[in-house]
């Protein structure tokens, strides 16, 4: 939880992509925060999940249901173990990366890879001077980093880099938020040529509630009610809230 200080204080949002294994009863405090909270993998035993596909949404589904238990909404976003290029899985099934980059996303997943490793995984307890000069290094001269940290008990110097790691990217001009599942959401950003998904939000007027229940709600009553009136409500809310700015 020092971690939610850290950010808190930085005004800096995140992702948290969790493990079935993790302190699961944290998740509704993380969310209550303002981050976004991602499927990783229930076990994360490269060589169950991926010796096939079948195997691989079993363990995802596993804890797709724990944290929906948590926090009472299923979570559409996701990390693969190892990335999506990883190629560890070759040992166990090859080929499988490929089906399941296209599998995940007819099951209503959008999956995330980073841009920026810490390099907190390569060993116990890193240097924090080494995980806070291998970030802001990778990301120097990129429009957008993701960038990859672990929390475990073994990464305990990951905490220790964050501070140094958030004011080294806030003088290299970036700016933190979570990751979101966005293709719902730019049909409306287009159409009424909203700056951003802040903008939008702030039109819409949901008030405190999660990002993810805001993306399902725009994915229900906007997308899959394309012609129906639903569409029609949300809209004309939209643009009535639009006109009061």
């Amino acid at each position: 939880l020092e971690i939610l200080k850290i950010l808190k204080k930085y005004d800096a949002k995140a992702t948290f992509f969790v493990i079935g294994t993790a302190k699961l009863e944290y998740l509704p405090k993380i969310q209550k925060a303002g981050h976004a909270i991602g499927l990783h993998s229930n076990t994360h035993e490269y060589n169950q999940i991926y010796k096939s596909t079948t195997a691989f949404f079993k363990d995802l589904n596993k804890l797709s249901a724990k944290v929906e238990k948590q926090i009472g909404e299923k979570v559409t976003i996701m990390r693969f173990p190892g990335g999506s290029n990883n190629t560890i899985s070759r040992n166990y099934r090859k080929g499988i990366m490929t089906s399941l980059v296209t599998k995940v996303k007819t099951k209503g997943y959008a999956y995330f890879d980073w841009n920026v490793d810490s390099g907190d995984a390569s060993g116990h307890n890193v240097p924090a001077s080494k995980i806070k000069k291998n970030v802001l290094k990778q990301a120097e001269n990129k429009k957008s980093i993701c960038v990859l940290m672990h929390d475990t008990a073994a990464k305990g110097t990951t905490v220790k880099a964050l501070p140094g790691i958030l004011e080294g990217l806030k003088k290299q001009g970036y700016k933190y938020d979570q990751l979101i599942k966005n293709e719902w959401i730019e049909p409306i950003l287009k159409k009424y040529k909203f700056l951003s998904y802040d903008d939008l939000l702030n039109v819409i007027g949901f008030g405190d509630i999660s990002a993810q229940k805001i993306v399902n709600i725009l994915r229900e009553e906007y997308v899959k009610s394309i012609s129906g009136s639903k569409e029609e409500e949300l809209l004309a809310k939209m643009e009535s809230n639009k006109n009061k700015k």
